[in-house]
């Protein structure tokens, strides 16, 4: 059974537009209609440009964004229905990873009781000895001194504060972690010991991980599966090596197209990508995508394509496939 399962999952935004008394409000699409699954123990990526609804959806599944339509199930339960008991207890199952580290971290808060803070709020049981022998136990897994405990988080690198995100959202043990953009602030000097820090806890701890990204290479790196979105719709699906080996969408290959290569001798002849990504607010017709592709027909303009199979675990968005 899949751990997590999204089924045909929208959120929508109301927005207001006109003048003051001819006020009307639209809806802005910023997930739509959107249908995966994540298996235990892997991690599943989520890649697209900014804009393309990949975050909206990591914050419905932590429920911090309400579900417009569709279900999310975790361990074949809904989440959209918890009641505040359940709630709290699906905030220990299911942790997060934010993007930037240095603005998660309370900075008045020395770092034992930033790492500590969800055992206080949801393991009332423990004793502070026991809280704080678990916290000097995340600090050593996420490879930190015990001298870090006292110190404040303007006192560590990036590199450091974004260790101690990762032992705070872990202290809990939870099955699920939603890692947004987890290396993207860092120094590239930093980032591969980050993912494989991530790689280490995820074998250590038999953690699941959805990972949102625009970087295609730390996704080849870390994913098993990928989905690829565009303006809240998933154009393109399946196993990572499968995508990376063999993109059908053309939204796929220019965003491929567009990571640097280092081959000497390799000059673009143009940019990967043309244009800017759509209007949630009035998408296009039909395909998402056909106002930037070169391969565009009648089709393509006026009927959307439906998400096929054409390899067992890969599945595209378009009518050319």
């Amino acid at each position: 059974m899949a751990l997590l399962e999204a089924q045909n999952v929208t959120k929508h935004f109301p927005v207001s537009a006109g003048g003051f008394l001819l006020k009307h409000y639209a809806m802005l699409k910023a997930v739509d209609g959107v249908t995966f699954s994540i298996q235990p123990g892997t991690c599943f990526g989520v890649a697209g440009e900014s804009g393309s609804g990949k975050t909206t959806l990591a914050k419905m599944v932590l429920l911090l964004e309400k579900i417009t339509g569709g279900s999310i199930f975790f361990e074949g339960r809904e989440i959209k229905g918890f009641t505040f008991k359940e709630r709290m207890w699906y905030r220990t199952r299911v942790q997060t990873i934010f993007q930037d580290a240095a603005s998660s971290l309370n900075p008045r808060m020395r770092i034992k009781n930033i790492i500590s803070e969800p055992l206080v709020v949801h393991q009332k049981s423990l004793s502070n000895e026991e809280i704080m022998a678990k916290t000097e136990e995340m600090l050593r897994l996420v490879g930190l001194r015990s001298d870090h405990m006292n110190m404040f988080p303007h006192e560590l690198s990036g590199g450091q504060k974004q260790r101690v995100a990762t032992a705070r959202a872990i202290i809990l043990e939870p099955i699920l972690v939603i890692l947004d953009e987890p290396v993207s602030s860092l120094d590239v000097s930093i980032r591969a010991q980050i993912l494989n820090l991530l790689s280490d806890i995820q074998e250590r701890q038999g953690l699941t991980y959805l990972m949102i990204s625009h970087d295609l290479a730390t996704m080849h790196h870390v994913t098993n599966s990928i989905a690829v979105m565009y303006l809240g719709k998933i154009l393109e699906m399946g196993d990572t090596e499968m995508v990376f080996s063999s993109p059908h969408h053309p939204y796929t290959r220019s965003l491929f197209a567009a990571v640097p290569q280092p081959e000497p001798g390799r000059f673009k002849t143009g940019p990967a990508l043309i244009g800017e990504i759509g209007n949630p607010l009035n998408p296009p017709s039909g395909c998402r995508f056909h106002p930037r592709c070169d391969q565009t027909d009648a089709d393509c303009r006026e009927v959307e394509p439906c998400l096929t199979e054409v390899k067992p675990g890969h599945r595209v968005a378009c009518h050319k496939v």
